[in-house]
């Protein structure tokens, strides 16, 4: 194989690991509604009016309590489950402000960030996330997505998910992260 015919092959593989990445980051939210409590809502739109709902009664319940963590971040997660970006960041960060040592807001900011087109500060915010808590293996999957989908460096996102892989290693990401690192490693030979 010519060296042209293999940084074309190589570049393929980046691009379809990064493509499979990009839609299983996009789909991993994290629950932060109740779902046995909303088995009754059958359609998308329906759930998302009901996570709108449930925003504005936090929303009201925050004005009686604004300093409640607990408040915060429920309010956080219900935006970061309805993709508003901006309202999810807005909330984190002020959890954040009252707890900056909270690794699981910095590390769902980060994905906020992410989402906005801001791949430095994301990455920021999940080192804060892996220092403060170096077991938070969704912070290394997310981390490592960000190195390979945005600042292509497939190098630095395998080490990071080797990382994943030892903390997580029994998880369904943990397979497909395999998976991915054997993908772009053959690609490579």
């Amino acid at each position: 194989m010519t060296e042209s015919n293999r940084r074309i092959a190589q570049f393929g593989v980046i691009f379809v690991f990064c493509a499979i990445l990009i839609l299983v980051f996009l789909m991993n939210k994290k629950p932060a509604i109740n779902n046995e409590h909303h088995a009754d809502f059958k359609t998308h739109d329906s759930l998302m009016v009901a996570l709108e709902a449930e925003a504005a009664e936090l929303k009201s319940a925050l004005a009686n309590n604004p300093d409640s963590i607990d408040l915060i971040i429920r309010l956080a997660n219900h935006y970061y489950d309805l993709n508003k970006h901006n309202d999810a960041i807005e909330y984190y960060e002020r959890a954040l402000a009252l707890r900056p040592a909270n690794p699981q807001a910095l590390a769902d900011c980060a994905v906020m960030y992410y989402k906005s087109d801001e791949s430095d500060k994301a990455l920021k915010y999940l080192e804060k996330a892996i220092n403060l808590q170096p077991d938070l293996a969704q912070a290394y999957f997310n981390k490592g997505l960000i190195l390979m989908a945005a600042k292509n460096d497939p190098d630095a996102a395998i080490a990071v998910w080797r990382k994943y892989l030892e903390i997580a290693p029994e998880t369904d990401e943990a397979r497909f992260l395999a998976e991915q690192i054997k993908a772009i490693e053959s690609g490579r030979q």
